[in-house]
């Protein structure tokens, strides 16, 4: 079994050629934008749209909001939906507080839909949340992923279901579900519609890891159990139909339950001042969100500022962000200081150098595991989503991501992002010292960050402990899919066989070190190099 599980990882690393978009984005030299809005009352007139954009005291050339929405368009996007009121939900507590109440408060449906639905604690309480709605006429229906839920036991999706919940489960990778999807495809979207009024939707999965937030855990050692570093987002208004269209065309596509779209979709309601747009994305169709992100860096003239979990990015994405701080654009990354996938951790920190060369920030968390994947650009587009920078996620997953225009927003998601830099140092410790320990690992890789925020070494000890925490999200491929026994329980980051973990870790080890994606001689020159200090 496990030379099987080897051979199809092989051949799924193998076959995995799908390519990238191109992109071709008009050069915008004059004001060019129209902008597509849509009130609830309706499309707005090209100058009336216009007229909702920010705008800087510039007649001759294009505000920074005017080049974001053109370039938008030139890939084809739907409307922005404006009148909405948006919410940022930082952490699990708090993304878990308003799902709970605005569940409570529902009166005729709650759709769900999330990579990974776990049935411990929080997911129990929300189960028996869900029956008691559905017990009192609201109807719930919940399409969760077969591989990220894989650890979570059939009985507790048996129970909703005999509650009257209508449960579907994505593209199962056993036949003895009656079908079987494509093993590769994984909905990795995390959202939630209560009455087609309100959406909450981001990185966020329904999973222990987020029961504390990450402020109280700022342990030298990782730690991949609890406070987990995430965002959401709360969007009220005539956008939560996007959500909604979304989640029920990923429905129809399954093959769940028929459901009555009139039911789900409502007339709209002005519920603030915001512009919005929800990008999902398949693959099964171009894809949205990566040519959108590709274009807004390109489009930047003041700030990129990237919150990414996984981050492996193409060539393309490293150009863009190069090419921009190359010309003055202030571009940071804050990125994982540990991870729960050690092949993707090394893959990211591969591009270091280059990014550090071409003047990029870099910095890292370290007192929790950061799993947000959000951007700020120019302070007034701004993105939360589930859509992670490395081919898993470009290519294959099913995403979702929210785009918010306007200044206020943007600087606050910024502000928020730079809390979650590890605590400031007035140094940066020595090579052979770790950042908050008097003994570092004999051997290790130093990792340069932007002044100010820790430096780390990751060596041979925190390596064997990520190697210990393989998630199927990060895999690249979805490795928790050879599991046998799809009703075995267990937190959602164990996927089980240790003697399966040691194969697949000298083997993806062994690929990684042949691929260009990973340059091991990169990351000694981040070791060697001190004069890269951004």
């Amino acid at each position: 079994m496990i030379r099987f599980a080897l051979c199809s990882l092989v051949g799924a690393l193998a076959l995995g050629c799908a390519s990238l978009p191109h992109l071709h984005v008009p050069e915008v030299t004059a004001r060019q934008a129209q902008p597509r809005v849509q009130t609830a009352d309706g499309p707005l007139s090209p100058a009336q749209s216009v007229a909702l954009l920010e705008r800087q005291d510039r007649p001759d050339e294009p505000t920074l909001l005017e080049r974001q929405v053109t370039a938008m368009q030139a890939i084809g996007e739907k409307p922005w939906a404006a009148g909405n009121r948006v919410q940022l939900l930082v952490d699990g507590p708090a993304s878990y507080r308003v799902i709970f109440r605005e569940v409570a408060r529902a009166r005729r449906n709650v759709n769900l839909e999330s990579y990974i639905v776990e049935g411990e604690q929080v997911g129990e309480r929300l189960g028996r949340l869900l029956m008691r709605k559905q017990s009192q006429g609201v109807q719930v229906n919940l399409l969760y992923d077969a591989v990220g839920s894989l650890g979570t036991s059939s009985q507790f999706f048996e129970r909703l279901r005999a509650a009257g919940v209508h449960v579907c489960e994505f593209n199962p990778v056993l036949p003895t579900h009656g079908r079987i999807g494509d093993p590769n495809q994984r909905d990795h979207r995390k959202q939630m519609i209560i009455d087609g009024r309100v959406a909450i939707s981001g990185g966020i999965n329904i999973s222990d890891v987020y029961s504390s937030g990450s402020a109280g855990h700022r342990e030298e050692t990782p730690n991949l159990k609890t406070g987990w570093r995430d965002t959401n987002i709360a969007v009220r208004g005539p956008a939560v139909a996007q959500y909604q269209e979304l989640f029920l065309e990923s429905w129809r596509k399954q093959g769940c339950v028929p459901l009555d779209d009139a039911e789900y979709l409502p007339k709209p309601l002005t519920a603030g001042n915001k512009l919005v747009t929800v990008v999902g994305s398949s693959s099964d169709e171009q894809r949205r969100m990566y040519l959108i992100l590709l274009a807004a860096i390109r489009e930047s003239r003041q700030n990129v500022f990237v919150t990414m979990a996984y981050f492996v990015p193409d060539e393309k994405i490293r150009h863009a962000l190069e090419s921009a701080a190359r010309r003055g654009v202030d571009v940071e990354l804050v990125l994982p200081g540990f991870s729960d996938s050690w092949v993707v951790l090394e893959a990211g920190r591969s591009y270091y150098t280059e990014l550090l060369d071409a003047g990029v920030h870099i910095r890292e968390v370290h007192g929790a595991f950061l799993h947000a994947k959000t951007a700020v650009i120019d302070d007034v587009w701004s993105t939360v989503g589930s859509s992670n920078l490395d081919l898993r996620s470009l290519l294959y997953n099913d995403e979702l991501n929210t785009i918010v225009l306007g200044e206020d927003f943007g600087r606050s998601r910024r502000r928020c992002s730079n809390r979650t830099c590890s605590k400031p140092r007035s140094s940066i410790p020595s090579a052979g010292t770790s950042a908050g320990s008097s003994r570092a690992p004999r051997s290790g890789w130093r990792v340069w960050s932007r002044p100010g925020c820790e430096s780390a070494l990751l060596g041979r000890e925190a390596r064997a402990h990520a190697r210990n925490h393989f998630t199927r999200e990060a895999l690249q491929v979805p490795v928790g899919a050879l599991r046998q026994d799809s009703g075995r329980g267990g937190p959602a980051h164990e996927v089980g066989d240790s003697e399966l973990l040691h194969e697949l870790d000298d083997l993806l080890g062994a690929l990684l070190r042949v691929s260009r994606h990973v340059g091991l001689g990169n990351a000694s020159r981040v070791v060697e190099g001190g004069d890269l200090l951004a």
